[in-house]
């Protein structure tokens, strides 16, 4: 029984900030492009850089027991650890984000931890997502 899920990765997510990206570094003109290749297990490389003028942010999963504590963290800590969006436990969508992310499937590699041990590097994690899991981003 895996109590505590957790996922680090990053997310590209639509929202157009018009930052500066050096030219041989653009890939993406549109986050959807690539989160659809990560989804069809296309790309597997990192993420940064990729869909310049659009936000990218890190991604914590926790157990829903432990939500309340980490958003006082962030909150708590905003520039370590910026809180753009909290999803309620369940949601693997971030609507208000993006519209067509989902969470579970977009990040080319998660990092799940169990008891503070990495247990896996998935490039997916739908055999771990549950409805008690409550994402940060």
């Amino acid at each position: 029984d895996l109590r505590l899920s957790v996922a680090f990765g990053t997310l590209l997510l639509q929202i157009n900030l018009s930052m500066e990206v050096p030219e041989s570094s653009v890939v993406f003109s549109d986050p959807k492009e690539l989160r659809k290749l990560i989804r069809s297990g296309q790309y597997s490389k990192p993420t940064s850089g990729q869909a310049p003028g659009y936000l990218q942010c890190n991604m914590v999963i926790l157990h829903k027991s432990l939500a309340d504590a980490f958003k006082e963290f962030c909150l708590k800590n905003p520039a370590p650890c910026p809180l753009v969006s909290m999803l309620p436990a369940g949601q693997r969508h971030p609507v208000d984000l993006a519209t067509d992310a989902d969470i579970v499937t977009d990040l080319p590699k998660y990092r799940i931890f169990k008891n503070g041990v990495l247990i896996d590097e998935p490039t997916d994690i739908a055999k771990y997502w549950n409805d008690d899991l409550v994402t940060f981003l």
